[in-house]
């Protein structure tokens, strides 16, 4: 079976066959640079670039399922550490319309996408900022990658580059948070800083982790968490290439 063949069921099984038809005809045979899904269940369309990596993003998450995993309870309180263009938050909208989201992406160009597709949700609130261990400033730099690969490094406010940086005890005190249900980390080897310092702020407030490592470009990231985690009691499952971590407070 070709691999167009079996995207092409997918799809179908995923937005019903006239919508699953139109995605699958645009990303193949045409040449338009925005490309639009409608799922069902949503008001209005999300949108993906043509020429970057969105496309691949959605066939993670929406085709091979890559966020999907059982919950223990259904989250009030989602933190997406690492947002790209917002397709992990459509996601979760969709399976959990009632939750309240905060994202973060720091590249100017995902940050608009991210807007644009979250700007149905009015209890999904975007912030242009890199989830950091400390309140500071980011500068961010292209690995070749493509646009799901930009890492950060901390910088002076005045670096012509910086972006603000804002931890998870930051962001709990900040939107006055008593719990996180779920913090989502993609951010590309930054979860080596975050794992490092200052998780007393939030570690005891929250109830799952979910986080995909980077050690092949930053060396480290998984020793971090783990040396951090040891001091706590949890279970793991993983998904994709995501561990999750259920934390067990007494």
């Amino acid at each position: 079976m070709g691999k167009k063949y079996k995207q092409f069921r997918a799809l179908i099984k995923l937005l019903g066959l006239v919508e699953g038809s139109r995605l699958f005809f645009n990303y193949h045979y045409t040449t338009t640079d925005i490309i639009n899904v409608k799922f069902k269940q949503l008001a209005s369309p999300i949108f993906l670039r043509r020429g970057e990596s969105d496309y691949t993003v959605f066939e993670d998450i929406f085709l091979k399922y890559e966020y999907h995993f059982k919950h223990n309870k259904k989250p009030a309180v989602i933190i997406d550490a690492g947002a790209n263009i917002g397709l992990a938050a459509v996601f979760f909208k969709i399976k959990f319309p009632d939750t309240r989201i905060i994202c973060l992406e720091p590249e100017p160009n995902n940050f608009e996408m991210l807007k644009k597709n979250t700007a149905q949700f009015s209890d999904v609130i975007c912030l242009q900022k890199g989830l950091w261990n400390k309140s500071c400033h980011l500068k961010i730099e292209d690995e070749g990658l493509g646009a799901w690969g930009f890492i950060v490094k901390e910088t002076t406010a005045d670096h012509p580059d910086a972006v603000e940086a804002i931890s998870l005890g930051d962001i709990r005190l900040q939107f006055n948070l008593d719990r996180l249900d779920l913090v989502k980390m993609d951010i590309e080897g930054s979860e080596k800083e975050v794992m490092e310092s200052n998780t007393e702020a939030w570690i005891p407030y929250t109830d799952t982790i979910l986080i995909e490592f980077h050690d092949r470009y930053r060396p480290g990231t998984s020793h971090s968490f783990f040396k951090t985690m040891v001091h706590y009691s949890f279970s793991l499952d993983h998904v994709g290439e995501n561990l999750i971590c259920h934390l067990h407070h007494a």
